[in-house]
């Protein structure tokens, strides 16, 4: 198992908070580009997301943002993650 398996089944069964460099380098590993940071908030970028997005519109949630962004709000240097 590596070292992404293992932060993914972490997060899957953790509630707690997590810092936010590990997981914006979890992101940027899987292919993500940060494209905005400013404050509390980063937004990151998957190009094979927003492809997707347009191919196959009705597989993704309503909540999906079709430019393929993920924005991240930090509160101090923790996330709280909710997969």
């Amino acid at each position: 198992m590596d070292e992404a398996d293992k932060l993914l089944n972490k997060w899957l069964c953790s509630t707690s908070e997590e810092r936010y460099d590990v997981v914006e380098n979890f992101l940027l590993k899987a292919g993500f580009k940060k494209v905005h940071d400013k404050g509390s908030h980063a937004v990151f970028q998957h190009p094979l997301i927003k492809e997707a997005f347009k191919q196959f519109p009705g597989y993704f949630s309503r909540d999906f943002h079709p430019s393929g962004d993920l924005v991240i709000v930090r509160h101090k240097i923790k996330l709280n993650i909710g997969i």
